[in-house]
């Protein structure tokens, strides 16, 4: 099944990719500036350390509602990756059409960055450098808004499938391949809304 085929791909490249390395400073890119090195001689040898001189950042909330926050996004962000494994191992004739299954199997890019900016949330001090703030945040942020998008595209198309070849059985697996892609979009509007919720502010310097 060729859902299946790509869904293999996700996992593969999921487990393959190397999760960013926690609480290292990366001075590299944009980021670059961001950092300076402090020089230390110590005897004959100078030492160099990587000194961050960036903004830092925060959610505007109270720190014991923060380990809930966290909580929450794990969920959804868990929800996104179930709905989208019931879709992929439903074997449909809609899936067969272009204009369902390109919009579903590239959804797999921003859940995966949505996974990744999830466990960089959870894993962060509640006081963010500005890769981490980017990271985190705007990386959750920017990947619900793509799944939101593209799953809305595959439900349409999937509605004009079902339309165009008369389906009106609602327990047939067109239909359940239908539930699945809303739900996905409608879990994904749900933590983009929760996203709107909470503010991250500058810290002064």
């Amino acid at each position: 099944m060729i859902i299946l085929k790509y869904l293999t791909i996700l996992i593969t490249f999921i487990f393959r990719l190397n999760i960013e390395r926690q609480g290292e400073p990366v001075a590299r890119g944009k980021y670059r500036k961001d950092y300076e090195y402090q020089i230390e001689k110590q005897g004959k040898k100078t030492k160099k350390t990587l000194i961050y001189k960036g903004k830092y950042y925060k959610l505007d909330i109270q720190k014991d509602e923060l380990n809930k926050i966290k909580i929450k996004y794990s969920i959804f962000c868990l929800l996104t990756v179930l709905s989208f494994l019931f879709v992929g191992f439903q074997n449909t004739e809609g899936s067969r059409k272009f204009y369902i299954i390109l919009p579903f199997i590239f959804t797999f890019l921003p859940i995966f960055y949505e996974i990744m900016g999830t466990i960089k949330f959870i894993t962060n001090k509640p006081k963010m450098t500005a890769l981490e703030y980017d990271t985190s945040i705007k990386r959750m942020k920017r990947s619900t808004i793509g799944i939101l998008i593209l799953s809305l595209s595959s439900s349409l198309g999937e509605i004009a499938f079902l339309i165009q070849n008369k389906i009106i059985d609602v327990t047939s697996l067109e239909y359940r391949f239908l539930s699945g892609i809303l739900f996905m979009a409608f879990i994904s509007y749900l933590f983009l809304q929760q996203q709107k919720k909470y503010n991250c502010i500058e810290l002064p310097i």
